[in-house]
């Protein structure tokens, strides 16, 4: 069992589909990276105790684009290629760690989705109508502020693209890699935590509402020529976006 604070004061993004928040978590979330080890902390594993962490929650604004959008999100980090995470402290990572797509219940566990209440909404694709649900909650790693592309170093601007690249070459399109998803925090990730500083920051590319990926975790064998003509095309718009925010062909003021 967890318990996630959600409080306006810890809101810090309030966006046009989607509220997030910066929230404390009280659970037992299994194996963290390297800073959270420690004799201190296996002793309180031990004795059964649950950790208290940061994490990011994303919840759906009350309209039927916005739960789609939350909820496809949701299976885009569910079906992305592992190495995307940065399994070892060597690999690039790419996204924020996926802690879960959690659904509302009732007393009875039954869950609180009243979509088929909503059959003219085409599968809340371009649907704007009202719902009187509560939204679901997406939780990730919390990994830094959307980056400032203003005064930013050539050299920063070219590990956020390399973000965009490795998700294409590990079969992904993003769909909006605009720079507002783009996130910074202090780094080498591979530090301690009280050693890191925005002199060496780490990148991670989020909000993956509209990503899709050329061979869906569902599906067996290689993609189709349609497939990958798909593919192809919606990845030539996500570099003309991101190379027209990031301008790697300015060089440092």
């Amino acid at each position: 069992r967890g318990y996630l604070f959600l409080d306006p004061e810890n809101e810090v993004a309030d966006g046009r589909r989607s509220l997030v928040y910066r929230a404390p978590l009280v659970a037992a979330l299994g194996h963290q990276d390297a800073d959270h080890k420690g004799k201190a902390r296996e002793e309180e594993e031990a004795e059964g105790h649950p950790r208290r962490v940061a994490v990011v929650a994303k919840m759906a604004k009350g309209d039927c684009r916005s739960h789609y959008l939350l909820r496809q999100e949701g299976k885009a980090y569910a079906e992305l290629p592992p190495h995307l995470f940065g399994p070892s402290e060597d690999a690039q990572r790419v996204v924020p760690n996926f802690y879960g797509f959690y659904v509302p219940v009732d007393s009875k566990g039954r869950r609180l989705d009243c979509r088929a209440r909503h059959t003219a909404c085409d599968g809340y694709l371009q649907a704007g109508c009202a719902v009187d649900w509560p939204s679901p909650i997406l939780l990730m790693e919390d990994c830094g502020m959307p980056v400032e592309l203003q005064g930013m170093k050539k050299a920063e601007r070219q590990q956020c693209w390399s973000l965009v690249d490795t998700l294409h070459a590990s079969g992904v399109v993003h769909g909006s890699p605009h720079s507002r998803n783009v996130l910074v925090q202090p780094g080498p990730l591979s530090v301690p935590r009280e050693q890191r500083t925005l002199a060496m920051p780490s990148f991670r590319i989020a909000s993956l509402g509209r990503a899709e990926a050329l061979w869906p975790g569902q599906h067996a064998g290689p993609p189709t020529r349609l497939a990958r003509h798909c593919f192809d095309k919606k990845r030539e718009l996500d570099v003309q976006l991101a190379l027209s925010e990031l301008r790697l062909w300015e060089e440092d003021v």
